[in-house]
């Protein structure tokens, strides 16, 4: 199951589709149900929280998502710290894995 429903599929591909440069919802939702349902690629970095959920952060890339133990993608996006922020991407995934 990708998204859990509709919704939550388009407000997401509204907030990242010019990350991944993708024209359609579905094209997005393709790239998320990639990252987070296929075989771990070479690379990218996982952990579960402590509610079982699945979070996934490649350092190349910069993609991160997060798949529910439900099963269902609650998010997936090109993580970008803020130009104040002293965060990286690799930190905001470990702090996202607590």
């Amino acid at each position: 199951m990708p998204f859990k429903h509709r919704y939550a599929l388009e407000r997401h591909f509204i907030r990242h589709e010019l990350e991944f440069g993708v024209g359609t919802a579905e094209e997005y939702e393709a790239l998320a149900d990639a990252f987070m349902l296929d075989a771990r690629r070479a690379g990218v970095l996982e952990c579960n929280r402590a509610n079982r959920d699945l979070v996934r952060f490649d350092p190349s890339t910069k993609e991160y998502g997060v798949l529910a133990k439900a099963g269902f993608i609650l998010t997936y996006m090109i993580v970008t710290p803020l130009a104040s922020s002293r965060t990286t991407a690799l930190q905001y995934f470990q702090s996202n894995c607590q």
